[in-house]
């Protein structure tokens, strides 16, 4: 055979593997298509893992222009349909952003909307929605406007949320446009809107964000809403539980009462389960938070050690706490304040109450009791300034100590500006002794009753 003819054949070879590969693209996108349509999730994962593949091969064959942008549609969308809109993303964009307006376009950027609120990236997914509400399709132009308010809403703009989700007719805009009201404050209108809802037992209108936006305005609305859906048969012991809780904590930072009452429910709704256990946790660290006394952090640490015992993330979170606790009663009940090295020991407990038990309280108590007990110790000034940190009432007067006590001292001097070398000392032998020495185990003698307590075994926080 003459060269130009193999020339020829070859390349009729080539195009012709190109075009079956195309052929093989756009039939396995609509298999996949077909599944989804048909809810065969699997499978349709599956075929479009193979379109994303087929279609990065052809474009590596450089195909030609008029196939690249089909090319690279195929490719983006099966990333997307397989969960990696990472990826997907760049594919997507090229297509959208073609001067073309036809469905392959519309699609791309449907599908790109899709992929930025998959990202987290509410104000991306809007722009790309906010493309198609003038699409000629209906049911597209609908589906745009619900996801084009729904990406607003996640980005805060509630006001033009509302105004895509009133034009859109599809059902869940209604749970939508009650989230934006939320977001406005808008109570009366979110009740109408909640009420048809909850009539209707929409268990996929966005409650959750929606009792946090109302939350933010209106507390007692909040709750309102919360016993409105608690009244429904639709909703579940898990969502109830879910709601309970997210209302104690609103309330907790407003109605101490009514928010403590509030995660107390709880004990009494009949689903265990996470909001149940996280409402324990949260009274624990809500009386940690203002716990004054060593007897309140041993209470607190038998409601952590019975909760331990479960599973989930509250236990673990309890079973860190309870650690915690011990260490802290380990270094100020084990040992007599004449000891070597207590004043460091007891100096490293405060710092666990106040920055891992968050029990600012006691923590202040515990700096104090450093430099009452041991007031010529080189960390006194610093334990000092740690009380002071901590009660604003009384800063003045302790600095006023601090400065007429100690203005020598290294810690001090680094306030003034100065690099003293006895501070990195200090520094040093408070990281040695906390890396050398660990917690001594939690003693508790026997005691006659009515024996006197040693003066040398007081609790130091109990001190006032």
């Amino acid at each position: 055979m003459k060269p130009r003819a193999l020339m020829f054949g070859l390349l009729a070879l080539v195009a012709c593997g190109y075009n079956n590969g195309m052929y093989n693209a756009n039939r396995l996108a609509k298999e996949a298509t077909r599944a989804d349509r048909e809810g065969r999730t699997i499978d349709a994962s599956g075929l479009w893992g193979q379109v994303a593949v087929k279609a990065e091969s052809l474009l590596i064959r450089r195909p030609k222009k008029n196939s690249i942008v089909r090319l690279r549609f195929l490719r983006g969308m099966g990333l997307s349909r397989t969960g990696d809109c990472a990826t997907a993303v760049p594919f997507l964009e090229d297509v959208a952003n073609e001067g073309d307006k036809g469905e392959m376009v519309e699609q791309a950027t449907a599908l790109l909307g899709e992929c930025r609120m998959a990202l987290g990236d509410p104000a991306g997914a809007s722009i790309a929605y906010g493309r198609l509400i003038g699409s000629a399709d209906r049911s597209r132009r609908h589906k745009a406007l619900l996801r084009h308010g729904r990406a607003l809403r996640l980005d805060g703009d509630y006001a033009q949320a509302l105004v895509e989700l009133n034009q859109s007719e599809e059902p869940a805009a209604l749970g939508e446009r009650a989230a934006a009201l939320a977001g406005l404050g808008n109570t009366a209108a979110l009740m109408a809107v909640a009420d048809s809802l909850i009539a209707r037992g929409d268990t996929a209108a966005p409650w959750d964000a929606t009792l946090e936006l109302l939350g933010a305005h209106d507390e007692a609305a909040a709750s309102a809403l919360v016993e409105r859906l608690r009244a429904s048969p639709k909703f579940s012991p898990v969502e109830e539980a879910g709601w309970v809780y997210g209302d104690g904590l609103r309330l907790l930072k407003t109605d101490t009462t009514r928010g403590l009452a509030r995660l107390a429910e709880l004990q009494r709704i009949r689903q265990g389960g996470s909001p149940t256990s996280l409402a324990r946790l949260a009274i624990v660290r809500f009386h940690l938070d203002r716990a004054d006394s060593l007897a309140e952090i041993r209470t607190a640490l038998a409601t952590l050690e019975d909760m331990q015992e479960g599973s989930g993330a509250a236990a673990g979170e309890a079973s860190t706490l309870a650690g915690r606790i011990r260490r802290v009663l380990a270094s100020t009940d084990s040992q007599a304040p004449e000891l070597p090295a207590r004043d460091m020991q007891l100096f490293l407990a405060a710092e666990t109450t106040r920055d891992s038990l968050r029990a600012p309280v006691l923590a202040a108590a515990l700096f104090g009791q450093v430099a009452r007990d041991w007031p010529e110790s080189p960390f006194a000034p610093k334990a000092l300034m740690a009380v002071a940190e901590l009660d604003s009432i009384h800063a003045d007067s302790v600095w006023a100590i601090l400065r007429s006590r100690y203005a020598d001292s290294p810690y001090l001097a680094i306030l003034r500006g100065e690099d003293p070398p006895a501070f990195r000392q200090l520094e040093d032998s408070l990281r040695h002794f906390a890396s050398v020495t660990p917690p001594s185990p939690i003693r508790t003698p026997a005691r006659k009753p009515g024996a006197p307590t040693s003066p040398a075994a007081r609790k130091p926080a109990d001190v006032q």
